[in-house]
């Protein structure tokens, strides 16, 4: 077996030599190494989520409750969708307002979507390794400002948008899957919708994890 800095390079789960609690734990060591390049620790990450995800979703099972979970948590995502669209079109509408009224208007809006953070319900309480864990595989690097979030628009005040047919903005949007180089499915998977397939691999989501999503968070950033 190979090591980067005492790090497998690859850890294949089969529940004996290597186990899940394993390649969690390893994960989780991971996470706060500091003597890795970014570069080499990204990779190492992006090698072990996506075994985790294999390992997990060849284990679960569509059963009606299970579907009907994730048919919610979908929902959930679409209503962000939604949300995220409204905000960007308001906000926009208010800063071009206000600069054709001569005052101090924002020339970039920058939206981010992304993930939050586990929360307890009646039912579940959360041990802080699975909180941690969470951070492993939703958090967002927040210093990487054009790759960050599910989703991220750019929205560009135009200088000069008097024509009727001109909203006096454009937008431009990327996802996670882009920074990865595109993680296109082809089609739905057991009735879930392609684009919430396409945001569960950009992270390596199993399909146990997607059902433990309780909201979306939008972040706005504005620039004069």
């Amino acid at each position: 077996m190979k090591y980067c800095k005492g790090f497998p390079c690859k850890m294949e789960v089969d529940g004996w030599n290597v186990t899940l609690h394993d390649l969690e734990h390893t994960m989780l060591s991971l996470y706060w190494d500091f003597t890795l390049s970014k570069q080499d620790k990204q990779d190492l990450m992006d090698e072990y989520k996506e075994e985790r995800m294999r390992y997990l979703d060849s284990r679960f099972q569509f059963t009606d409750e299970n579907r009907r979970r994730l048919e919610e948590v979908e929902q959930l995502w679409k209503k962000a969708l939604q949300c995220m669209d409204t905000v960007c079109k308001r906000m926009a509408e208010r800063e071009l307002e206000k600069r054709n009224q001569g005052g101090l208007a924002a020339q970039v809006l920058i939206l981010h979507l992304e993930i939050c953070n586990l929360e307890d319900t009646e039912v579940v309480c959360y041990l802080r390794e699975e909180r941690d864990l969470w951070k492993v595989l939703c958090e967002e690097d927040r210093d990487f400002e054009h790759s960050w979030g599910i989703l991220r628009d750019c929205v560009l005040l135009n200088q000069h948008g008097q024509d009727e047919t001109d909203e006096g903005y454009t937008v431009q949007r990327t996802t996670k899957a882009d920074s990865y180089g595109g993680w296109e499915t082809d089609g739905e998977e057991n009735g879930v919708g392609k684009d919430f397939c396409s945001m569960k691999k950009a992270y390596y989501l199993a399909w146990e994890d997607v059902m433990k999503i309780s909201q979306f968070y939008l972040t706005v950033k504005l620039i004069y």
